[in-house]
């Protein structure tokens, strides 16, 4: 066994005080009245052999409570972790190369090497930086850990230090010594921390923070949201802004400039190229003041027309709550003209399709089409679609219906966080005509609750169907205003999704590209040297990009796809980078890390030690028990001998004795 804080063991010396008080109190004499010579025989009693038992307990007792306090602050170890400074140790230096330590690299890069030359000469270091997993090569000494160290150079991302640590096993592999210890230079900001709770104390054993007294957090504002897209002006930008420790500054969007406070802004701008930047000026933290907005090549401003064919007047205020809600103008005809910029089509189903309105279905249009009411079979074997899907069933009746959405990723984002079979949305569907549709092939979108089919996408040519199974009037006489997310979902679809094209690391973004090439995307930095191919999937003719979740260096990038050239994609630092939030030792603490922290005063190191909490307490707690029973034994043990009345005289004498 050894100790952690071995200074706290000098409190030992604290034992003598229970023993002299002990000793001082069996010396001292004691009054007692009787009346009568036999009673003298009751009070030798006290001092039989077997009885000053109870005394010795109560003397182990009260050095029990002094040795748990003590134990408490000097932390006993046990088994491999108990480290011995005079023997040889094994030490993982973690550098965090995160943004947020972007000011601090060359004060932790001094405090580290003055650290290293005051350590044993028997330790050996190996480096981790945390925008790997891997450390940079095997334990070496401190004399060759110097270069190493020097040539740490911050990043645009890091992993969490939790995450970093999180196989001990293969971090220490090939260490010479078992006493293991981690060595963190941090700002301890809590974005770069991680879940502590997942570690484990025991394989990585001391845990020493450098540079953490260095930091201090300094006025600084920062984009916390970003959005980005499409309006008849051109594009809206919509951010947050926050600050800490300031009332406003200058922000520049392309060639605007504005004072703003903290809240929420929305900028409206045209693209005179396919990229523009941020610029945030008047704080004292300069990592994030740069914001890259990139955007596809190939955009337009014109809005695909979205056309219903006589509005039915059931609908009322809902057809302009949909077109306030994504944006459009209402467009309305007694007769739908097909032209290049119509995407989806509206419409019942009982009417006679025109060849150029089949031509634009099957080239690639979108049809939502709503039975009429009272269709019966014979009616619908004379549409163009009854080679593709029977009618089987008319249902005619009154039903409060719940609705159960498929577990596609179409309803993403409308009903649910993440669309799960079985779940039910709560407000009821007033059901009172059903139609039971069977297609030759069919995506079923939506169900009630009794397994009947609302909703199915049908196949038709290069062009898609959503076939509702209710007339339009039951669907708005509920308040579900499914059609609302159907066209938003199709409509957003079809355009250029802007934020697709804005990223910010240190989570997972997806671009989807459409091109006919299986060679691999390439990510081109626009003023850096520096190539990056992206973790990506071919599907067909779509390359799905998966983006944000390595560190890559942030600025704005040239995508391709072969000689290709899709856009400009913005790569940006974690928003949580800017956040002044940061974990004191308390929070390593908490999960039963014996910490100490190096800081540099005055041009000298000082170490100071911080609790292990789990033990702390649990030693305080075992003192504080024994606090309560030494007052139970000492109660017990002092209280004066009680005399029946027959041997208590009236006028009793006095007779003192030693409690001997």
């Amino acid at each position: 066994m050894s100790f952690l804080f071995p200074a706290f063991l000098w409190g030992l010396l604290a034992i003598a005080v229970p023993i002299i008080v002990h000793f001082f109190y069996l010396r001292r004499a004691k009054p007692y009245e009787f009346s009568r010579t036999l009673l003298v025989e009751k009070l030798k009693q006290a001092s039989r052999p077997y009885l000053r038992l109870r005394h010795w307990i109560l003397l182990l007792i009260r050095i029990g409570i002094v040795i748990a306090i003590v134990f408490a602050f000097a932390k006993p170890q046990w088994g491999q972790n108990a480290l011995k400074t005079e023997r040889g140790a094994s030490v993982l230096i973690v550098w965090d190369v995160s943004p947020s330590m972007h000011p601090y690299m060359e004060a932790a890069r001094a405090l580290l090497q003055k650290v290293l030359e005051q350590d044993p000469p028997a330790y050996e270091y190996r480096l981790l930086t945390t925008d790997s997993h891997i450390p940079k090569g095997g334990f070496v000494s401190a004399r060759a850990l110097s270069e190493k160290i020097s040539q740490v150079q911050p990043a645009s991302m890091g992993y969490p230090i939790a995450s970093v640590l999180s196989q001990p096993d293969f971090l220490f592999e090939g260490a010479s010594y078992k006493a293991r210890r981690v060595y963190i230079v941090s700002d301890q900001q809590a974005s770069s921390m991680g879940d502590l709770a997942k570690l484990s104390p025991e394989k990585l054993g001391t845990i020493t923070l450098l540079s953490y007294p260095l930091i201090t957090r300094r006025p600084n504002a920062w984009v916390d949201t970003l959005s980005v897209r499409p309006v008849p002006e051109g594009i809206l930008l919509s951010y947050a802004l926050k600050m800490h420790d300031l009332a406003s500054c200058r922000v520049k969007v392309g060639t605007q400039k504005y004072l703003l406070s903290a809240g929420l802004h929305q900028t409206s701008f045209k693209l005179s190229v396919p990229f523009t930047e941020l610029q945030i000026e008047g704080d004292a933290v300069s990592i994030d003041n740069r914001l890259f907005i990139g955007s596809a090549l190939s955009y337009s401003y014109d809005r695909p027309q979205i056309v219903w064919e006589r509005l039915p007047s059931c609908i009322g205020a809902d057809w302009q709550r949909l077109h306030e809600i994504m944006g459009l103008t209402p467009q309305l005809s007694d007769k739908i003209h097909v032209s290049p910029d119509l995407r989806i089509m509206i419409r019942e189903i009982k009417d006679i399709f025109s060849e150029p309105e089949l031509r634009w279905i099957t080239g690639g249009g979108t049809l939502v089409a709503f039975p009429p009411s009272g269709l019966t079979v014979q009616q619908w074997q004379s549409c163009f679609l009854s080679n593709e899907v029977t009618l089987e069933q008319v249902w005619r009746g009154y039903e409060s219906v719940r609705l159960r959405p498929g577990e596609h990723a179409f309803w993403e984002g409308v009903f649910l966080p993440s669309a799960r079979e079985g779940a039910l949305l709560p407000e009821p569907l007033h059901l009172t005509q059903w139609y039971a549709f069977r297609a030759k092939a069919a995506l079923p979108l939506l169900w009630d609750e009794k397994g009947r089919i609302l909703l199915q996408e049908i196949p038709f040519g290069k062009g898609k169907i959503y076939l509702f199974s209710v007339p339009c009037q039951v669907l708005f006489a509920s308040r579900h205003s499914l059609l609302v997310p159907l066209l938003d979902k199709l409509y957003r679809s079809g355009t250029t999704d802007f934020s697709r094209w804005t990223v910010h690391l240190g989570s997972q973004h997806t671009l989807s590209l459409r091109s006919t090439s299986n060679e691999p995307p390439l990510l081109r930095h626009l003023y850096e040297k520096f190539e990056y191919i992206p973790p990506h999937a071919i599907q067909g003719e779509q390359t799905i990009l998966y983006l944000g979740q390595e560190p890559i260096p942030a600025g704005i990038y040239e995508v391709y796809i072969g000689k290709d050239k899709q856009g400009y994609l913005g790569v940006n630092i974690p928003h949580a980078e800017s956040s002044p939030e940061t974990y004191e030792i308390e929070y390593w603490n908490r999960y039963g890390f014996s910490v100490e922290v190096v800081s540099q005063e005055r041009g000298a190191i000082s170490r100071r030690e911080g609790f292990p909490w789990r033990s702390y307490w649990m030693w305080l707690g075992i003192a504080l028990a024994l606090i309560l029973l030494e007052v139970f034994w000492a109660r017990r043990l002092l209280r004066p001998t009680t005399l029946s009345p027959l041997q208590t005289a009236s006028a009793p004498p006095s007779l003192t004795m030693g409690s001997k």
